[in-house]
């Protein structure tokens, strides 16, 4: 004997299997990657994410663009937007390549290393650490030993 409805049972054990599917993003990363983290910290006075409060606050106390405080950017066409503005002490544009990532950075994902390198000006090459998961975000500092321009 033929069973009927067999794609319809398993549409609604799919379904109730997947209720809690749309959920809000959480801190854990996931099977597709790391949380994109909101640049707006705090609504209403109230902070969004309480642990992102605190690792900022601990990147805070480290260089910009060291792997305890990378550079935070929007994917990795603003990791090349921050990279384009960065200014020798020459006022020459750096030349950079991606090294690769890291790993899990400060901030909970996974962070590449760029190769900067400055031909003529003092520092020479400087290593810079960033974090492409900042959705949004823009970065306003320039790394030390360089001058940014405005986005």
């Amino acid at each position: 004997m033929r069973r009927r409805g067999g794609l319809r049972g398993l549409g609604l054990a799919l379904a109730l299997g997947c209720a809690g599917c749309a959920g809000g993003v959480s801190a854990q990363s996931t099977a597709m990657g790391p949380p994109r983290v909101s640049t707006e910290v705090l609504k209403g006075g109230q902070l969004l994410q309480p642990w992102l409060g605190d690792a900022l606050t601990r990147a805070a106390l480290h260089p910009l663009g060291s792997d305890k405080n990378p550079v935070r950017a929007d994917m990795p066409d603003g990791q090349r937007a921050y990279l384009a503005r960065l200014r020798c002490t020459n006022d020459a544009p750096p030349i950079w390549r991606r090294v690769g990532n890291l790993g899990s950075g400060a901030f909970g994902s996974i962070v590449d290393q760029y190769d900067v390198r400055c031909p003529g000006a003092h520092p020479p090459r400087t290593i810079i650490v960033m974090d492409m998961y900042f959705a949004g975000y823009v970065e306003a500092r320039a790394v030390d030993g360089f001058s940014i321009a405005p986005p």
